[in-house]
């Protein structure tokens, strides 16, 4: 009806790429994009709230490697990397280094899991609690 003022149908909208209310947003995310990673070429997926913080990762992989601190660390960092959807710096300030050494801990903890079979299991066991 002309005149008549509407509320806007982006009021509520959450992230970029989905348009809609929370429990829809969560609702697609659950169905169509929980297993799939974060695309660099997509960052628009990272403000779904569908993926754990950084401090939650931080937190299952310090449990999950007990007493190993520095294994600890340099295993936290590539599921922050790849999973939390936080940016580079963000999860750089966790762990006290830059944007740039998260990436190559990543890369080079990937390296690793490709490497070792027990490691491999147990990064499962971390997205397995994480559900990711």
């Amino acid at each position: 009806m002309l005149g008549k003022t509407y509320e806007s149908p982006l009021q509520k909208a959450v992230g970029a790429e989905i348009l809609g209310s929370d429990e829809f947003v969560e609702h697609i995310t659950a169905k169509y994009l929980a297993q799939r990673e974060i695309e660099r070429e997509v960052p628009a997926l990272r403000q779904l709230p569908s993926k754990p913080s950084a401090e939650k990762i931080i937190y299952i992989v310090e449990e999950v490697f007990g007493d190993n601190k520095k294994l600890a660390r340099q295993a936290g960092m590539y599921p922050c990397h790849r999973y939390s959807g936080q940016k580079l710096r963000e999860i750089g300030e966790l762990f006290g280094v830059g944007p740039s050494a998260i990436t190559e801990a990543s890369r080079h903890f990937t390296q690793r899991i490709e490497q070792g079979e027990r490691l491999a299991r147990v990064v499962d066991g971390v997205k397995g609690v994480l559900q990711i």
